[in-house]
């Protein structure tokens, strides 16, 4: 039976302690779990955070993860979309969830420009995770792929197969650890202006910038070369410094 939110629980006892064992959970961490589901990893962590809050959309699942954890004052069950919580600000945080496929990105992409997350570990769909991890001059890389390496130091761990799952997915997880690098506060647009040289990913870095932000070429190929750009690379030829580079040149 398809669930309602798109859930596919996680069975694999194994994969369950790989998954908590990456995040090298501590005594004294403040840990927060997206997504608990019936409570395989919430179970594992528990024994190990000095706190742990977990973030359940699904309503029918909250009064079986209340009931387990009621015996641990540790543990805080609540029934909200992590997308509308609140994230305390003055915790140092640790992030771990099997995301669910159809929210990851936005997920991450609100959790990597806090300040004060620490390191999170996410199974994701492999697609995603691929993208997340991937590097400059692959087909993988784009817009996320350099969102992502701003905020963090990125890990691929490890594959998960559908048959870890009930029900299983059509598709392969992947595993990812992201550690935060405290980058500097990004610079107003940036990351626009990137999104914007992806948005014509075949079309040349020279070509793609001039269409989507209406700049003449003449004006932007001494740019291109004053940042050791080859004006003929495709978007995903450049990299997170690279994309830094232009920028300040263009601004």
């Amino acid at each position: 039976m398809r669930q309602k939110f798109g859930q596919n629980f996680l069975t694999s006892n194994q994969i369950a302690q790989n998954i908590v064992d990456a995040l090298n959970i501590k005594n004294t961490d403040f840990v927060i779990e997206i997504g608990p589901g019936k409570g395989i990893l919430t179970e594992k962590i528990a024994k190990l955070a000095g706190a742990l809050i977990a973030v359940e959309i699904d309503h029918k699942l909250i009064a079986p993860l209340k009931a387990k954890f009621e015996q641990n004052p540790s543990v805080q069950v609540i029934e909200q979309s992590f997308l509308d919580f609140t994230l305390p600000k003055n915790r140092n945080i640790k992030f771990i969830s099997n995301l669910p496929y159809c929210v990851a990105t936005p997920i991450i992409a609100k959790i990597l420009p806090l300040s004060n997350w620490q390191s999170a570990v996410f199974m994701v769909q492999k697609e995603v995770g691929e993208r997340i991890t991937a590097q400059n001059g692959t087909s993988d890389y784009g817009y996320f792929s350099v969102f992502c390496s701003y905020y963090a130091n990125i890990e691929k761990l490890f594959v998960v197969k559908p048959v870890s799952f009930s029900p299983p997915p059509k598709v392969d997880s992947l595993v990812v650890r992201l550690n935060n690098k405290k980058a500097l506060k990004v610079e107003n647009g940036f990351f626009a202006f990137v999104k914007a040289a992806f948005s014509q990913k075949r079309k040349t870095i020279l070509n793609s910038l001039s269409n989507s932000l209406k700049i003449e070429k003449e004006v932007l190929l001494p740019k291109l070369i004053s940042a050791e750009i080859t004006p003929t690379d495709r978007p995903e030829k450049l990299s997170l410094s690279s994309y830094q580079k232009l920028f300040s040149l263009l601004k």
